[in-house]
């Protein structure tokens, strides 16, 4: 369920927004499509390599069969396509074992994606539907997304990782009252000296509040306190950035009686 709730914010909060960092996300390459079809059956043009299979994340689980559990990777910019475009994204695995892609657009309607010769399937994720691919043995390169349909469609990329590292945040009380205080601890696996973790918590009226990047100790820990004035349920994005990007979410529930305030907080 950790993966559900990271997803999960990630649609409350979208995938892959512009910020201002040391290490830039990947660049999309755009281009033009005379003729995109409506629909690529796996069945017919495009190749389906033997070695992978369709990821049909119905209970959530979509890095069950992950030796080391999914690592969810940052920075993967907005999809934005107009009618009959086609965009690249570069997509990088770290020589992980296994990975899952999934692509989560405000429409699917003539929308066809693949990696490689592997085609993306259409599956149920909670109510929603995604296009989804699980890897073996993946290497580096571009997905194409391609809209075939008659309408503008965006959304973003999520891709999870069997990686031995780990960025996990905990938030303690839960719930609590406004104006009381919260602790957020950050948790990275296979850590380096180097690593530094960012904290992003956004308030429900939209207000973002960005502490600034934080060291790890010898653990590979960070911790930071939260003051929310207002009720509702705040979201928490934490972020490692480096060579191998790391992205952690979580919910703050705020509840009681805030009369007068704007649903803020004091970082």
């Amino acid at each position: 369920m950790v993966v559900v709730l990271l997803l999960a914010v990630l649609l409350v909060t979208g995938c892959g927004e512009p910020r201002s960092q040391v290490n830039a996300p990947p660049s999309v390459t755009t281009t033009s499509v005379v003729t995109a079809p409506s629909s690529i059956p796996p069945s017919t043009s495009v190749p389906v390599d033997t070695s992978t299979e369709i990821l049909e994340p119905e209970s959530g689980q979509v890095d069950e069969d992950f030796e080391n559990g999914g690592a969810l990777v940052p920075n993967f910019p907005d999809v934005k396509l107009d009618p009959g475009e086609t965009v690249l994204i570069p997509l990088e695995f770290e020589g992980a074992p296994r990975a899952s892609i999934m692509l989560l657009l405000d429409s699917l309607d003539g929308v066809t994606a693949r990696f490689g010769d592997t085609l993306l399937g259409t599956s149920d994720f909670f109510g929603g539907e995604v296009l989804a691919t699980l890897l073996v043995d993946p290497i580096d390169g571009d997905l194409e997304v391609v809209n075939g349909g008659s309408g503008s469609v965006a959304g973003g990329v999520s891709v999870l990782l069997d990686s031995p590292r780990h960025l996990s945040v905990d938030v303690e009380p839960i719930p609590v009252e406004p104006g009381g205080a919260v602790e957020i601890s950050v948790m990275l696996t296979d850590s380096s000296p180097d690593d530094q973790v960012e904290i992003e918590v956004t308030s429900p009226g939209g207000t973002p509040f960005i502490f600034p990047a934080a060291e790890l100790d010898s653990t590979g820990r960070s911790t930071t306190t939260f003051a929310p004035d207002g009720s509702g349920i705040y979201t928490l994005v934490a972020r490692v950035e480096g060579s191998r990007p790391r992205l952690a979410t979580g919910l703050i529930d705020v509840r009681g009686d805030d009369s007068g305030s704007d649903n803020g907080g004091d970082p």
